[in-house]
């Protein structure tokens, strides 16, 4: 018996039946355009006032150097940063060294894949994140970059799987630049499904994660050269320790504050575990979410969210979560450690002024 083709059967239905290809699929790209949230797709523009960056490595005088000066940017940074206070015209984000300058920055580096579109909007992303953090930090503006110490890299030092990391032995923050539009394997649920690159750029990579690191960052830069101790890190670095060493408790040295908000979130009572701790022991696998750096580094971008909120501001560069809940501490936890790191703060910005 020979078997009738696709066509010879679409023919024997009644006209109704039929297969029409391009009615399906306008019935499918309307149901999911209805189910996907819907914000505004940001228009090619110039942005007034920003230099072309052929400058930023070998691409003076290249051909990708014309092909910049054609085009125009797609300024995605914008839609990190909601509400907060104006950023004054006088402060340069977009300029990488006015950045350097201005927070006293080691210096900038980029992955050969990040084009110069990429490293336009991430510079501005982080500007504009540096100067949120001074807004809530209150450090002086030479203290943000380290006193000179601290670079900055996008996708020029990836590591594994992370989506951003800090390196003590570098002083370098590095920010994991946006997944390549084919890696998501249509798992990805987002906005705007016409422009991929702004999806792609909004929601994966090293988004989200500046706060985290920069966290790590303050940890063991004071704890190197501000309160000396044991370990480097003012947490005690990678170690899994639970027992408070209560002879900290009572002083109000850095690390005697940081000893004070680890033993908060880390014991409900003496004896007993806080059910944030008991999730992250028993719930996650391996042992670097109950290392008492990441702990601390969680912590602390989980402050500067809650900071940003009471100042009525969003910016999703600078912090947003990009794990399961699990493993961030619920609002009762924040709101009994956020005044313990606002002691931290305090107290690096006492030591800054009398250990210069």
């Amino acid at each position: 018996m020979t078997k009738r083709s696709t066509y010879e059967k679409n023919q024997s239905k009644a006209p109704s039946q039929r297969a029409n290809p391009s009615r399906t699929q306008k019935k499918e790209a309307q149901k999911k355009s209805a189910q996907i949230q819907k914000i505004k797709r940001v228009p090619k523009r110039r942005i007034s006032k920003v230099p072309k960056y052929e400058d930023i490595g070998d691409f003076e005088g290249s051909r990708k150097a014309r092909h910049w000066d054609r085009e125009m940017i797609i300024p995605y940074f914008l839609l990190f940063r909601k509400g907060g206070k104006p950023i004054p015209q006088s402060y340069k984000f977009w300029d990488h060294r006015f950045l350097m300058d201005y927070w006293h920055l080691k210096g900038w580096e980029f992955g050969n894949w990040t084009t110069q579109e990429d490293r336009l909007n991430y510079v501005c992303a982080m500007g504009i994140g540096l100067y949120d953090l001074k807004q809530i930090l209150g450090f002086p503006k030479e203290f943000i970059g380290l006193k000179g110490m601290m670079g900055l890299a996008i996708g020029a030092r990836g590591k594994g799987r992370a989506l951003a990391h800090f390196e003590p032995w570098s002083w370098n923050i590095n920010i994991t630049r946006y997944q390549a539009y084919g890696d998501s394997k249509g798992k990805m649920k987002l906005p705007i499904p016409d422009n991929p690159k702004l999806r792609h750029f909004l929601y994966t990579g090293g988004v989200g994660s500046f706060a985290h690191e920069y966290g790590h960052a303050l940890d063991y830069w004071f704890g190197a050269y501000y309160d000396h101790g044991l370990t480097v890190a003012l947490s005690a670095g990678d170690s899994l320790r639970t027992r408070t060493k209560r002879e900290l408790l009572s002083k109000k040295t850095l690390r005697g504050i940081t000893e004070k908000i680890l033993d908060a979130i880390i014991w409900e009572k003496p004896g007993v575990y806080t059910s944030y701790y008991t999730t992250l022991k028993q719930r996650t696998r391996g042992e670097y979410w109950i290392r008492r750096n990441e702990i601390f580094a969680r912590a602390f971008e989980q402050y500067i969210t809650y900071k940003m909120a009471q100042q009525k501001m969003v910016n999703s560069f600078l912090s947003k979560e990009k794990y399961s809940s699990l493993v961030y501490m619920d609002p009762r936890l924040l709101k009994k450690v956020a005044p313990i790191f606002d002691q931290l703060i305090t107290a690096m910005k006492r030591y800054i002024k009398t250990k210069k």
